[in-house]
């Protein structure tokens, strides 16, 4: 018996979400014994999975009337250039983006993955339920990869750790609050406080937010995921900084790797942190403004429960495990993807 043949498009690249998802789904699904394949005209596909979406409108249209199933991975859509300008061309992209995001789910996927309720809700609140059917499976990481260091020594020093692909066009509005939360707590103990950033920040960037703070900044930039796995096993909590995020693989990462996670509330962190792992408070202001959280709230609760942070972080591993497995996610894709 052949083995089957799932066509993916795109072939996302790069250091963002979908490229990561990508490379972890490809070498899953090839241990499940499931080929995969860009060559969308290759004869015998058994199904297809849209990541995201495709201008290739045409090619997915032949595919389902050839009978291929179409499956759409959903996360959320564009929506800070509706709140902060960001360029014209920026505008427009974003607008295209969601136009095609939306004429794939509601015309040619025959089922739709989305990675959290609040992403499937945000989807259906705007444009309402899809026809087809539709799952939600969160995201997978690969725990042999991220792990927790063996143990760390008490320090003066916190360490904390903010990982994004890209941090502009009204995203860098998490790390301004990360860095505002981080100082306030700096300032409220006289603790010091090292922050390294992992991802493109643009100079002008950098700069904004290193103004006024006593944060000691440490500006890795793009760096392999191994190497962040190594650093973020020696800090002491990862600072979500997406805002409203549907499925943040740069938290359950950080569980995984024994890290407890500090957020404001909004996106789908309440459906991947417990209070047992970290710390969520309430953003205070309105995000879908781009207005800034709350920052000090954040750090007296980041003072109260400071002396918590190793048992948070064992805690965090235990949910990695339990719940966002990379092999766990990929039979789970398996199952949608070929009805198996």
């Amino acid at each position: 018996m052949s083995a089957k043949v799932i066509g993916i498009i795109p072939n996302p690249r790069g250091v963002g979400g979908p490229a990561s998802f990508n490379e972890k789904l490809v070498i899953g699904l090839r241990n499940l014994g499931v080929e995969t394949t860009y060559d969308l005209a290759r004869p015998g596909l058994d199904a297809v999975l849209v990541i995201a979406g495709t201008r290739h409108l045409g090619t997915l249209t032949k595919l389902k009337k050839r009978g291929i199933p179409v499956v759409q991975r959903l996360d959320g859509m564009n929506w800070t250039h509706k709140r902060r300008y960001t360029g014209l061309k920026h505008y427009f992209r974003s607008e295209v983006n969601n136009w095609i995001l939306q004429y794939i789910r509601s015309k040619l996927a025959d089922r739709i993955i989305y990675q959290s309720l609040f992403s499937r809700d945000w989807w259906q609140n705007t444009y309402g339920k899809a026809a087809v059917p539709d799952t939600i499976i969160y995201n997978g990481v690969d725990l042999q990869l991220y792990h927790p260091e063996t143990s760390k020594a008490p320090r003066e020093v916190l360490q904390a750790v903010v990982v994004e692909g890209h941090i502009k066009n009204g995203l860098e509005l998490g790390l301004a609050n990360a860095v505002a939360g981080l100082d306030a707590y700096s300032r409220l103990t006289h603790r010091p406080v090292e922050l390294m950033v992992a991802g493109e920040v643009p100079p002008t960037i950098r700069h904004q937010m290193a103004r006024g703070t006593n944060i000691q900044f440490d500006w890795v930039g793009i760096i392999p995921r191994a190497e962040i796995a190594r650093r973020e096993r020696q800090a002491d909590l990862i600072f979500s900084a997406e805002p409203n995020p549907a499925c943040p693989n740069a938290v359950i990462e950080a569980m995984a790797s024994g890290l407890p996670v500090a957020a404001y509330e909004s996106g789908a962190i309440r459906e991947l942190v417990d209070e047992d792992s970290g710390i969520i408070t309430p953003y205070g202001a309105d995000i879908w403004k781009l207005e800034l959280a709350d920052s000090q709230r954040m750090a007296q609760r980041l003072q109260e429960l400071s002396a918590n942070f190793p048992q948070m972080g064992t805690h965090a591993r235990q949910v990695a495990e339990a719940r966002f497995d990379l092999g766990q996610m990929t039979r789970q894709y398996k199952q949608v993807l070929l009805g198996e």
